[in-house]
């Protein structure tokens, strides 16, 4: 074989195994991975993040102001997302990238040491957007430059301090107060504001053959007109409760992902409807732990509230008892000193 067959065959196989990885892999890195984090005046970003979020003139995100887009997420926590899938995509070699390349070598600096281990972008917004609502801020849990999610009432920062202070009050409790909170909190708001966007986006994300523009007409009510009520909710994040909030967060970040580039008609669209099905049943899961903490709260200011009950009924009891007793001694004491005393008396009147 001479050396033109020999080069052929080299090129033919190398042009089969590029195929065949390309075809493996099905992870966002090819759509992400490479992405650079720009730096300028020592601010860093992802182009596909600046385009399209914190920012008025992008025709799919311009039904919200720049401050109702801060609310819902800001830009620092959707680089974040972004960042972290890229971590993973340079740290596993995937997409023809690795620790060596430039791209990876760049941005080592700003890796997240415990970023999650997910080759989609989804994961990893999902991931940023509950560590906001939960305030994961403390050292070993914090991403670099993510924000929490606080700008409104009804935070988890606010529930968990209330709760945990009602958990470790051991002075008098009252229930009911604790239920009405949680009401506060992780009640549905009222259905006439249709805040549960959860089954709209859903139904349309996995629809079938719907283009990206045709998602995000959707959500922007661009041209349907039964997306008006999934627009509207959108704009009223601040309004939502924190029950709204943790529904609906899994759309959302379907949301994010095809606007920043991930597509529901593609190979890894596929992928995040049956991921956005488990994304689901995680937040379920989330809230019904939250519900079995309350109820342990509540039983417990329930059996505290009986026991200072009981407590100071007994002691009520206790106390009426010894005024009767002693008003039984007294009342004792006199008689027998009436009787005492008759006799004396009797001899004095006889004289």
């Amino acid at each position: 074989m001479n050396k033109l067959n020999i080069i052929l065959v080299v090129l033919v196989s190398l042009c089969g195994f590029i195929i065949n990885c390309v075809l493996a892999d099905d992870s966002d890195c090819r759509i992400f991975g490479a992405a650079p984090y720009k730096q300028d005046a020592g601010q860093n970003w992802f182009g596909s993040v600046s385009q399209v979020w914190e920012t008025a003139k992008y025709q799919y995100t311009d039904f919200l102001s720049i401050e109702q887009q801060k609310n819902i997420i800001t830009k620092a926590d959707l680089n974040t997302a972004i960042l972290n899938l890229k971590k993973y995509c340079c740290v596993n070699n995937l997409w023809w990238l690795s620790q060596n390349l430039k791209t990876c070598d760049d941005d080592k600096s700003f890796f997240n040491e415990n970023a999650l281990d997910s080759q989609y972008l989804f994961d990893h917004i999902f991931d940023v957007m509950m560590r906001r609502l939960a305030w994961l801020t403390w050292d070993t849990n914090v991403y670099l430059d993510m924000t929490v999610d606080d700008a409104w009432d009804y935070s988890w920062k606010k529930w968990r301090e209330y709760i945990v202070s009602k958990a470790e009050d051991l002075s008098w409790s009252d229930s009911q107060t604790i239920i009405d909170e949680y009401r506060k909190f992780w009640a549905w708001s009222d259905p006439s504001f249709w805040y549960d966007i959860r089954w709209k986006i859903s139904w349309i994300f996995g629809g079938g053959g719907v283009s990206d523009n045709r998602f995000l007409e959707y959500v922007s009510w661009k041209s349907w007109e039964e997306s008006e009520k999934v627009e509207k909710a959108i704009k009223d994040y601040d309004k939502w409760t924190l029950y709204d909030r943790y529904r609906n967060v899994c759309d959302l970040a379907k949301y994010f992902y095809v606007l920043l580039g991930g597509s529901p008609s593609s190979v890894d669209g596929a992928q995040i409807i049956n991921r956005g099905w488990s994304c689901e049943d995680f937040v379920d899961s989330q809230i019904e732990k939250e519900t079995d903490y309350v109820n342990l709260v509540v039983q417990r200011s329930s059996n505290l509230f009986m026991k200072n009950y009981m407590s100071w009924y007994f002691k009520y009891l206790k106390d009426r008892w010894d005024k009767l007793r002693t008003l039984w001694k007294d009342s004792v004491d006199r008689w027998l000193d009436v009787v005492r005393a008759v006799p004396y008396l009797s001899n004095r009147c006889v004289k």
